[in-house]
């Protein structure tokens, strides 16, 4: 496990199906802040009943390349007496997500101009369209203000939530955060 390489606070990273905590870590050996996710699953005989599709899921996120999507580091899975894990490391988006913006132009009684908005827009498209064009496809499954990132030089990224569709079924059944309104939307779009 590469634990060792890895320091951690909590943080709040969005509303994830499924992760039951995010912290904010330091990659020791590259020197760059990421963000630690776990997710944690009750039942251990599902988990192992499904671990090599698991890992091929988070194979394939590694392989995701794209400039307005946030990119997943590493992964591992944790097999503890009580309980199993997926951890997996994503880059850090310092600068904050949408709704945390909009908040801030509201408060500074600002309004944003057309011309970013549809830059941003265009942003997000071009990362949905390359997730879903995807062997097998890429369904973020809770894109919201929350999980779309701005930099400070205006790039917008995709992340949290960011699951192979197989995935995202297989937290929503197993995973001990799930919520009901999930099953509906994941069925939906499966």
């Amino acid at each position: 496990m590469p634990c060792r390489h890895w320091l951690s606070n909590q943080i709040h990273q969005g509303n994830v199906p499924g992760v039951e905590s995010a912290s904010l870590a330091m990659d020791t050996e590259e020197g760059v802040e990421v963000v630690w996710n776990e997710v944690l699953f009750s039942d251990k005989k599902v988990f192992k009943a499904q671990e090599e599709k698991i890992k091929e899921m988070f194979e394939n996120l590694m392989q995701v390349e794209h400039p307005n999507i946030v990119k997943f580091h590493k992964y591992w899975l944790d097999m503890k007496e009580s309980q199993a894990r997926v951890i997996f490391i994503t880059e850090y988006m310092s600068s904050g997500s949408l709704k945390q913006f909009l908040k801030k132009t509201k408060k500074n009684h600002k309004t944003m101009n057309v011309k970013a908005w549809k830059r941003w827009c265009t942003q997000i498209l071009s990362a949905l369209s390359y997730l879903h064009s995807c062997d097998p496809p890429i369904i973020h499954g809770n894109l919201t203000c929350d999980t779309i990132f701005i930099q400070h030089n205006g790039l917008i990224k995709i992340g949290s939530g960011l699951l192979p569709a197989g995935l995202f079924m297989l937290l929503q059944r197993a995973a001990t955060t799930c919520c009901m309104m999930l099953s509906q939307t994941v069925d939906f779009w499966i």
